[in-house]
């Protein structure tokens, strides 16, 4: 997974960011179990056409697919970053760049065998993981101040 050569260097990085951003806020305020697991019985569709384009939502529908809250939030999930990044890919990447960040901390790799680029990616990540990280510790000590007053 590269970067799009028709976007600019920060054109990319805010794209690869955003998509970050829609993993990590996605997940705000749900039940990790239904987000993780399908339901019983789930035939857990492929939402894909070709790996770029989602099946429409009106298919979907028709397939009972929002009956699996996982389906249907994987479903939103991936639209809003298409939607908002203008492709996939920059959902894929930010997806590798989650796994590699858990695989460096898990087994402490000789850093000089990760590729560059996925390391820019990282550091992409990891930067957008301390934002939303600092924006919920913002809106958590204003709501407590709201609270005592």
């Amino acid at each position: 997974m590269r970067r799009d050569p028709t976007r600019t260097l920060k054109a990319d990085a805010i794209a690869l960011a955003e998509a970050a951003r829609i993993f990590l806020k996605g997940r705000e305020n749900q039940d990790p179990y239904a987000l993780d697991r399908h339901r019983e019985g789930c035939p857990e569709p492929d939402i894909w056409i070709d790996g770029e384009t989602l099946v429409l939502e009106d298919e979907l529908n028709d397939a009972g697919f929002y009956s699996c809250s996982c389906c249907g939030h994987q479903y939103l999930l991936w639209a809003e970053i298409i939607d908002t990044c203008g492709s996939a890919e920059y959902g894929r990447r930010a997806q590798a760049a989650f796994q590699l960040e858990d695989f460096i901390e898990d087994f402490h790799p000789d850093m000089s065998t990760i590729d560059a680029l996925d390391y820019a990616d990282l550091r992409i990540v990891k930067a957008e993981r301390a934002r939303v990280e600092a924006e919920r510790t913002y809106l958590r000590e204003q709501e407590a101040k709201a609270n005592k007053q």
